[in-house]
């Protein structure tokens, strides 16, 4: 016999196993408040009666068949073994229960392996505590970690991995909410493109350990020099973007010549030395897409020049 066959022939011996379970018991099932579920070894829902899909607030179709791991907390989850063949402790456990919608409650659940047609079967009766004062403080405490997990996520998933500063897809999403708000506010708006010169025979010449160091260093001098209100990233290898808020072209200029004139005095690490190269457009009349062209021909009319300077 085929493996799926077996896997179709296992699941009708466990929907008829239930079935016998409430023809014993199915007044008891659906006036319990509690959610009950019938869950194989593996934690796979079986069934589950109506105040399950009330409380987890999914349909009787979309219940069955999830897997007990997707109605508890990540945290729960992860803590569950692959199979389930005994229960240690208590039968009795508090935890928090996941809905339908990502939200969590807290409950009570209480466990209990049953043998139906000589199959073993984990019956599980859960309370929805929600009303409990003691477990929404410690829901609110858990949401709180959550909310810090999720910013820290997002803050990771923002960053460069290189230079820890804005990466390409945060820092063009910043240039578009700044052109938004500029032209809302009738305000100026300028954008940088900085490139570092002869960087590939920095890499050629000193191995890319030396060109990773340039482009971290570069960064910090972004950090040192640029205001909390002005925004900047790594726009992809030596390029970075520079969105300068409430500023025209005048204070652009002098901001960017002040980071040229930093960089071609500094000596880095290994006694490297290092210049760059500055497009500065001032726009917000146009989409990202065009400030960038126009920001970049500028750029390229720079390095033509003889690098180390800056166009506008």
């Amino acid at each position: 016999m085929h493996e799926k066959d077996n896997n179709i022939m296992n699941k009708n011996q466990e929907y008829n196993a239930f079935a016998d379970l409430k023809a014993h018991n199915s007044i008891l099932l659906e006036i319990s408040q509690d959610a009950i579920f019938l869950e194989n070894l593996h934690g796979d829902i079986i069934e589950c009666n109506s105040s399950a899909y009330e409380m987890y607030g999914y349909g009787k179709c979309e219940m069955i068949g999830l897997n007990i791991r997707d109605v508890v907390s990540k945290e729960i989850s992860d803590d569950l073994p692959d199979e389930i063949t005994e229960i240690s402790g208590k039968n009795y456990i508090r935890s928090i229960g996941k809905k339908k919608d990502g939200s969590l409650f807290p409950i009570d659940v209480n466990t209990k392996f049953i043998y139906l047609k000589g199959k073993k079967y984990l019956i599980a009766f859960i309370k929805d505590m929600s009303e409990s004062v003691g477990y929404q403080q410690e829901l609110i405490s858990l949401n709180k970690q959550l909310l810090k997990e999720k910013m820290l996520l997002k803050s990771i998933a923002d960053q460069d991995y290189l230079t820890g500063l804005y990466n390409r897809r945060k820092i063009l999403e910043i240039l578009e909410e700044n052109i938004e708000k500029s032209r809302s506010e009738r305000k100026n708006l300028c954008t940088a493109i900085i490139d570092v010169d002869y960087f590939k025979m920095i890499n050629d010449t000193h191995g890319h350990i030396i060109g990773d160091k340039v482009l971290v260093e570069l960064s910090n001098l972004l950090k040192s020099i640029l205001d909390e209100d002005m925004h900047y990233g790594r726009y992809g290898g030596e390029e970075f973007l520079i969105v300068l808020p409430d500023t025209d072209i005048c204070k652009a200029i002098k901001i960017c010549e002040n980071l040229r004139s930093r960089v071609e005095s500094a000596t880095f690490d290994e006694n490297i030395r290092f210049t760059i190269s500055t497009g500065i457009v001032q726009a917000s009349d146009c989409c990202p897409e065009q400030i960038i062209k126009r920001a970049d021909d500028l750029l390229f009319i720079a390095k033509r020049s003889g690098k180390n300077t800056i166009r506008y």
